[in-house]
């Protein structure tokens, strides 16, 4: 008896331990984002996405630049405009510093349009983009017209001969055939909707869904810099020879004077620096966006429809949905679910 009781005891345990172990492994793969095959980093319970941490190096440098500003902004420059009629300067700079950062997170943390895998898309309950047939992406006879093609000269026309996917890419990674302007990120190792570029300094594909936010954010940034530099030469110009005379001359005074105004020139040329990068950059940008174009597409010289080409990202008024739901929980008919366990 005590022989069978010890058997029992030894068997409810082992059994104990297996319910223990399969419940361990279905909080671990409940949520798709838990499952993602890429190489992004996700937030929040799947509700932010951004890129590979290969991207830490170069968002280390904004971070740095944004702190680095910050910093001397407030310890040298910003005690010149708290009196007088010149107050609204440093209410303007603060106001687009913070706005600056927002636009950047927002960019960091939004889907850019990512297109999921085949085997994700044949779960309806995975689907965030209702209302849509999404049927092309799998479909090989499913036609879709043609906008866009490898050609230098526009006069020549548009390329229709059809590959042997038709007028659609075929991504054997994904495992879909393309939307039209859609390319695989190889850094992120998705297909990415009206992919413009892959940017390592907001840590995030720019494509269709955060065009606009990284649009933005360009825009803030490079106002900044400009208002900073407006603000130093109003300090230079305050700290003439002439109206030095009327200061102190003591040599603790002139010791520190000369250590910020060391600082100050530095800040000063890096503000130049980023500001006139900026704010080409964002001129280019204004020149694809009425062009219809995404850098990618300037880059490999492909015609675009420019009519069909300014609707294909977001308007400012305009939130495409995910394709998917990343805090949706990866349903147990799933052959995904059936595969990780």
């Amino acid at each position: 008896m005590r022989a069978l009781e010890r058997k029992d005891c030894c068997q409810e345990a082992q059994y104990t331990q297996v319910r223990e172990t399969n419940s361990e492994t279905e909080r671990k793969v409940k949520k798709l984002w838990e499952i993602w095959p890429a190489r992004n980093r996700f937030m929040w319970d799947g509700r932010w996405i951004c890129g590979p941490a290969d991207d830490l190096g170069a968002q280390l440098i904004v971070l740095a630049l944004f702190v680095f500003g910050g910093g001397v902004y407030i310890t040298f420059l910003i005690k010149h405009f708290l009196e007088g009629g010149l107050i609204f300067m440093p209410i303007i700079t603060i106001i687009l510093f913070f706005l600056s950062i927002v636009a950047y997170l927002i960019v960091h943390v939004t889907d850019p349009g990512i297109v999921p895998r085949k085997n994700f898309l044949l779960d309806d309950q995975l689907i965030k983009r209702k209302g849509v047939n999404l049927s092309y992406l799998t479909d090989p006879n499913y036609e879709l017209p043609v906008h866009i093609a490898d050609t230098i000269d526009p006069e020549e026309g548009i390329n229709t001969s059809p590959s042997k996917h038709g007028h659609r890419d075929y991504c054997s990674t994904c495992q879909i055939y393309r939307p039209p302007r859609t390319s695989h990120c190889s850094r992120c190792d998705n297909c990415i909707e009206v992919l413009d570029h892959h940017c390592p300094f907001v840590g995030n594909c720019i494509g269709k869904r955060n065009y606009k936010y990284f649009i933005a954010f360009v825009m803030l940034a490079s106002a900044l810099a400009f208002m900073l530099i407006v603000q130093l030469i109003c300090v230079a110009a305050e700290d003439t020879p002439a109206n030095e005379t009327s200061k102190s001359d003591s040599s603790e005074d002139s010791g520190s004077n000369g250590n910020g105004q060391l600082i100050l020139i530095i800040f000063g040329i890096a503000c130049m620096i980023v500001g006139i990068l900026l704010a080409c950059f964002i001129c280019f940008h204004f020149w694809l966006i009425n062009k219809g174009k995404t850098t990618r597409e300037y880059l490999k010289k492909k015609f675009v429809d420019e009519a069909w080409g300014k609707e294909q990202f977001d308007k400012w008024t305009e939130f495409t949905p995910s394709y998917v739901d990343y805090t949706q929980e990866i349903p147990k008919r799933s052959w995904y679910y059936q595969r990780i366990l």
